[in-house]
């Protein structure tokens, strides 16, 4: 793992990811249970993961394509040879993301619909770091952050985050931002930028879903939500400190199991 100072660098999002630092994927690991966060799943793509990274290039970083991304040609993978040619082709473009020309279509269609919206438009004319890393020391914890996001006009304070989803309205998109983590996300941002002697005024997400008619929203978070996020962030610091200084990762233990509250509607 790479060991990078306090502060804030321009790196590979491979170097980032293979770096030093507890980010915010890997905490949610340790809220489901310290046990988690010790022995996480290996991480597999999937192909909405794989098509939001294809709308985060095609609208953030364009020039970098043939970078990161290998367009698979017409193969017949039923045959022998076909599968013979995938695999020789895969090879020939390892290390990069593999996409077909039906993703590439829909990512464009995606794009296209995020750029129709005015409000996603203008927030995406500004001026701003896309990709940055903010790697931080936590004081109470003593423990090393880190943060990457999407894109950061640093002059305003404000940070975009971008996200595909199923579904962007709003009870479902509020339902998708507490399930998979992003108001600590918000959070990890903002105590990113405080680390640096600079304040997040906004943290907006510009969501677009992946399925036709590929609509978008545009979500400002709440700054009471942030605080609460913040606040949650810090007494898990909190948590795993204890974990790691007396080596104790629990598991889920022995609880009372009762009927969930969903059920009570359920009659």
């Amino acid at each position: 793992m790479n060991k990078y100072e306090d502060g804030h660098h321009v790196i590979s999002n491979d170097n980032y990811h293979n770096s030093d630092g507890i980010s915010r994927s890997r905490l949610m690991n340790f809220q489901k249970s310290p046990k988690h966060y010790i022995s996480p799943k290996e991480f597999k793509a999937s192909s909405a993961m794989a098509l939001g990274s294809l709308v985060h290039n095609i609208l953030l970083e364009p020039a970098l394509f043939d970078e990161e991304f290998a367009l698979v040609p017409e193969i017949n993978k039923r045959t022998k040879l076909g599968r013979q040619q995938f695999e020789a082709f895969k090879m020939e473009h390892a290390g990069k993301d593999l996409v077909t020309e039906e993703q590439l279509e829909i990512a464009n269609s995606m794009v296209r619909s995020i750029l129709q919206n005015k409000d996603a438009k203008a927030l995406l004319g500004h001026d701003a770091l896309v990709e940055n890393s903010i790697f931080w020391t936590d004081q109470e914890s003593q423990l090393q952050l880190k943060s990457r996001p999407d894109l950061w006009v640093r002059d305003r304070g404000l940070i975009i985050d971008l996200k595909t989803t199923a579904d962007a309205s709003t009870w479902s998109f509020s339902n998708s931002a507490w399930k998979y983590g992003y108001f600590a996300q918000a959070a990890f941002a903002s105590e990113a930028l405080k680390s640096l002697g600079e304040k997040m005024t906004r943290f907006v997400i510009i969501a677009i879903e992946n399925t036709e008619p590929y609509v978008p929203a545009v979500y400002v978070m709440d700054e009471a939500a942030i605080n609460k996020a913040v606040d949650k962030l810090k007494f898990m610091l909190m948590q795993l400190k204890e974990c790691i200084d007396t080596g104790y990762y629990p598991d889920f233990g022995t609880n009372l199991l009762c009927a969930p509250k969903y059920s009570e509607y359920d009659e």
